[in-house]
């Protein structure tokens, strides 16, 4: 049998290229692995530390042999990990120096909006108020701005990012610098390329003008009430027949809003669901119960309209509660509830005092952002938020 040298030389550096190829792709999986594994162990290092003050340092050293990529990735999560648990001077220096050192790359866009978020909030400044603090009035969102112009002059790609400019914006607004908001809103307003941040730039406009049109978004209103209203879970006090209410798309859970001086009301009635377990328990309530596998309501009230950080209250068909601010589970505010239930559907009354969400009551006409969600596990997106306008 007469065999074509050619074709063996061919054939066998055709297996041999094949071979390199498995160990080079086996070789960057393991590597891959490996530095998939240091940054789980880094991670936990540093946040063992808890708020040690030289943990900014101890990071830094630790990352030091890391490519750029997998170290802002590290930074990016332990940002996410300290603003879960309240640790918001952790957050923001670990922000700081991703965004400081890591600006070519993806996470670091994710911690330069986070950053804006955390400096511009009123809800973080209402609730985290000896932290982060800067002398001033106004002085954060003035910092949020600054630090957002500092990264566009390093980096201009930034300014084609709507949810950056839509921040500066909702930042300038917070500073009483109208002009500037407006001058950050109007490419989203004149451009349909990001329909949530546009219709968000359109609501800014109608806001400011004369209402004499529909609002770009649902709205709600809260009425004003003299009468306080029995927290027992049935709705028969006359607020509750004259306030207006809001539905979800499938009209199986409606909320009514009322307010006085001291106190935010609410109410809430959900038809019961199919396959569902209403059984009754009786247990006290304790601060974040779980409520998986319970029929729930979740609202978040986002005072600033920046879409993003918002007080989150939860509610279940047993009157158990979670509450956070934002990422933070660990705030913990003073409200009260009372649940009731028929045959078909589950009722829950609520009042949560202004003090835990705003030093002074809303003017009429103020609005917030709200958005009303049953049983999701997804954060609230922009497009999902309406409006809660305050008579």
């Amino acid at each position: 049998m007469n065999i074509n040298k050619t074709y063996v030389r061919k054939g066998l550096a055709g297996i041999l290229c094949a071979c390199l190829a498995i160990v080079l792709q086996s070789s960057a999986l393991a590597e891959e692995a490996d530095e998939a594994g240091q940054i789980r162990r880094i991670r936990q290092i540093v946040l063992s530390r808890g708020d040690d003050p030289t943990g900014l340092a101890h990071l830094i050293q630790l990352s030091s042999d890391l490519q750029p990529a997998a170290a802002a990735e590290l930074y990016r999560q332990l940002a996410d990990a300290y603003l879960r648990a309240g640790q918001l001077e952790q957050a923001a220096e670990v922000l700081h120096q991703l965004v400081d050192q890591h600006l070519d790359q993806p996470p670091a866009v994710d911690g330069l909006l986070t950053l804006v978020w955390l400096y511009s909030s009123s809800e973080v400044a209402h609730t985290a108020k000896k932290s982060l603090r800067k002398t001033g009035e106004n002085a954060m969102p003035v910092y949020a701005l600054y630090l957002a112009q500092q990264a566009l002059g390093r980096q201009r790609d930034l300014a084609n990012n709507p949810a950056l400019a839509f921040q500066c914006a909702v930042a300038s607004r917070l500073t009483g610098n109208l002009q500037s908001a407006k001058s950050w809103l109007s490419p989203l307003k004149h451009s349909r390329h990001d329909k949530s941040w546009h219709q968000c730039a359109l609501v800014e406009t109608w806001l400011q003008g004369p209402r004499d049109t529909a609002s770009p978004k649902p709205t709600m209103r809260c009425s004003r009430t003299d009468e306080r209203p029995l927290l027992d879970g049935v709705l028969g006090e006359k607020l509750w027949q004259v306030a207006k209410t809001q539905a979800e798309d499938d009209d199986s859970a409606q909320i009514r809003w009322a307010c006085d001086a001291k106190f935010l009301y609410l109410a809430i009635r959900c038809q019961k669901l199919a396959g569902e377990n209403y059984a009754s328990e009786k247990l006290p309530r304790r601060y974040d119960a779980d409520l998986t596998g319970h029929d729930h309501v979740r609202l978040s009230l986002d005072r600033d309209r920046d879409y993003a950080t918002c007080f989150q209250f939860s509610i279940d068909h047993r009157g158990q509660t979670a509450d956070r601010c934002w990422l933070d589970a660990s705030w913990n505010p003073r409200w009260f509830v009372a649940a009731n239930s028929d045959d078909t559907s589950w009722t829950v009354e609520a009042a949560i005092p202004w003090t835990e969400l705003i030093d002074r009551p809303p003017q009429a006409g103020d609005a917030w952002a709200l958005a009303v969600d049953r049983q999701s596990a997804n954060e609230a997106a922009p497009e999902s938020f309406g409006l809660l306008i305050f008579d």
